[in-house]
């Protein structure tokens, strides 16, 4: 990734007991157009066929139901509305009585019908969609009649004594169909195990920096109708993990818990915290390619003195530079000091930076000496600081770009935008640099089956 995850011997991060946990606020979208291109695609023309499923009074009938038109969504406020053309065949034996006589006659009649209704979604603990639909209304396309001699009597009204009826029926057939035909389970569980899959998310040179979460708690709050789509509040408390080295080991995986929903108002937003660390050998080699590329000159080049090698020690939140130098300073020259967090230009600083030369020979005496000392250790600490701050930028850069689009898999696509990003802690701890970088902004995922 970059240099800021290498120079960790700056402020100290929290052991895992005490790691900062991240909140992930991320609303899943999906727009009506694509949830009607998969309703459409799911239910084809024929969607239901049933024997004696509904009855008038005593006659029973058969019912089979045709789409003959794509069924067209949109957001409501309280729900999801449909719009649906169908046609209806009714078969069965109707009797009446026409003039104080009893008669009776099969048919085998059509009929279309537009149907308007309200459904609303909720997802069960096992991350299935349940469907509850109410019909707002439903209106005749066309009128059939049933000739009874030089009796006509019409069929529509028959079939709305069979509709109110059976309603509740019909509509659970309904809310079946839409809920088999809804199923994202499958899509579910793999972002759920890409969300904790180490993925690189940059590089440098050879090496790749590998991130991953591990997630802590999840929750839904209820399904949002919007204007032009479908969303799914979701949140997510995780420790987020980065390395910059090979991609690590197996890491285990947290299986999906059960959905929970969760009442109250839906927070917008992420606040994700990323503790990342690096071998102290990686940091090293990491460091001595930005501190060896050129030397460093005063009074217009009078003086100068080229870095090396170097090496990085220390314990927890104080380390201490190594540098072998040539030039105007020759010898080993020991830099020390702490990292801290500037909240004004949230950035990373060096404080108490101090350096010793006594196992180096400075080619200068008197105040040239001391003001040429003062120089070497001031270049030396902004190097430090400019260095994070570029590698910060990169970063930035770097997560940008990714967040524009970013797939997770055939059918989602996450998206978002950076508002902040900096490193906050860094520390040396049992051979590993670690730092912790924050990122703010807005993160969502768009679903495209």
């Amino acid at each position: 990734m970059c240099f800021a995850l290498c120079l960790i011997g700056l402020v100290g991060i929290p052991s895992s007991s005490q790691a900062q946990v991240s909140q992930l606020n991320i609303p899943i979208r999906l727009p009506w157009a694509d949830l009607e291109k998969k309703v459409n695609t799911e239910l084809k023309e024929l969607i239901y066929q049933g024997s004696n499923f509904v009855q008038a009074g005593d006659n029973p009938f058969e019912l089979q139901i045709w789409k003959i038109a794509p069924i067209r969504l949109k957001g409501a406020e309280e729900g999801l509305d449909s719009e649906s053309a169908l046609r209806i065949r009714v078969k069965g034996r109707y009797q009446t009585t026409v003039l104080g006589v009893k008669v009776s006659q099969s048919i085998d009649e059509e009929l279309k019908i537009r149907v308007f209704l309200r459904t609303r979604l909720q997802i069960k603990p096992d991350w299935t969609l349940q469907s509850k639909s109410q019909l707002l209304r439903y209106e005749w396309i066309d009128n059939t009649y049933l000739e009874f001699g030089i009796i006509r009597i019409a069929l529509n009204p028959i079939l709305d004594r069979i509709i109110a009826q059976n309603e509740s029926r019909l509509l659970a057939e309904v809310d079946r169909q839409i809920s088999q035909s809804l199923d994202f389970r499958a899509q579910i569980r793999d972002a759920w195990t890409y969300f904790q899959t180490p993925v690189a998310t940059s590089e440098w040179g050879a090496d790749k920096t590998w991130l991953w979460f591990v997630p802590q708690e999840v929750w839904l709050h209820p399904i949002q109708y919007q204007a032009a789509h479908l969303e799914v509040p979701l949140a997510i408390q995780a420790l987020s993990r980065g390395v910059l080295a090979q991609m690590p080991d197996a890491v285990s995986q947290v299986a999906l818990p059960k959905a929970k929903l969760k009442e109250g108002d839906y927070q917008t937003g992420n606040q994700l915290w990323i503790e990342a660390y690096t071998p102290r050998t990686k940091a090293v080699e990491k460091a001595r390619e930005i501190f060896t590329r050129s030397p460093y000159s005063f009074r217009n080049g009078r003086y100068q003195i080229l870095v090396k090698d170097l090496d990085i020690q220390g314990e927890g939140v104080f380390f201490r530079l190594a540098l072998d130098l040539e030039g105007t300073v020759t010898g080993r020259v020991y830099m020390s000091g702490r990292p801290v967090f500037d909240p004004v230009q949230k950035r990373l600083t060096v404080a108490d930076f101090d350096y010793n030369t006594e196992e180096a020979r400075v080619n200068v005496s008197g105040f040239v000496r001391w003001l040429f000392a003062k120089k070497i250790k001031n270049q030396i600490r902004l190097a430090f600081e400019e260095a994070m701050a570029e590698q910060v930028a990169a970063v930035r850069q770097e997560v940008e770009k990714s967040l524009a689009y970013y797939r997770l898999n055939e059918i989602a696509v996450m998206r978002g935008q950076v508002a902040d990003f900096y490193f906050d802690q860094a520390s040396l701890e049992d051979g590993l640099f670690k730092v912790r970088a924050y990122l703010g902004g807005q993160l969502e995922i768009h679903l495209q089956p």
